[in-house]
């Protein structure tokens, strides 16, 4: 916890009103390093996806994704940028793009989003990795503690000059 002091009335004045014109500033920085701190998790998590080059049928569904659609997953998740509006920020972790297995429904290529859901949930032939889920609640302790950290830096910071 930061622990404030003033000399005075006037310190303490100047010191919240500093903090209030960099409190946007603060809150990007520590979102920041809590969304990677919650990214990288997700990353551990794809890379421990379990793949298999069959395709799965509803009898014997298949045990995981294509090492091909793994590593597109791979690829193709990042972070937003911050958007802001109403007084909110915030950033999306996600997928972006395609793989290179072409279907019939899907000429370019499978949209990542939709392999990264197949993973989570399974299908009628491939049998569920909920990896997001998982890795999402194994970070949030950390994202918010990381994100606290920055917070009560900064405020010490700004308290001390």
């Amino acid at each position: 916890m930061a622990n404030i002091s003033f000399n005075g009335l006037s310190g303490y004045i100047t010191s919240l009103e500093r903090m209030a014109r960099e409190s946007g500033e603060i809150t990007k920085k520590a979102l920041y390093e809590g969304v990677n701190v919650t990214a990288n998790e997700v990353r551990t998590a794809i890379e421990a996806l379990p793949t298999d080059e069959k395709w799965g049928t509803p009898e014997k569904p298949a045990k995981g994704i294509k090492e091909g659609q793994k590593q597109a997953l791979l690829d193709g998740f990042g972070v937003s940028r911050f958007r802001e509006a109403d007084e909110m920020i915030a950033a999306l972790a996600g997928f972006s793009g395609y793989s290179t297995y072409k279907t019939a429904k899907y000429p370019e290529g499978q949209p990542l989003a939709i392999i990264a859901r197949v993973a989570e949930s399974g299908t009628s032939f491939s049998k569920k990795t909920p990896f997001m889920a998982k890795a999402v609640r194994r970070a949030k302790p950390q994202a918010e503690a990381k994100m606290k950290e920055i917070f009560e830096n900064e405020i010490e910071n700004i308290m001390r000059e």
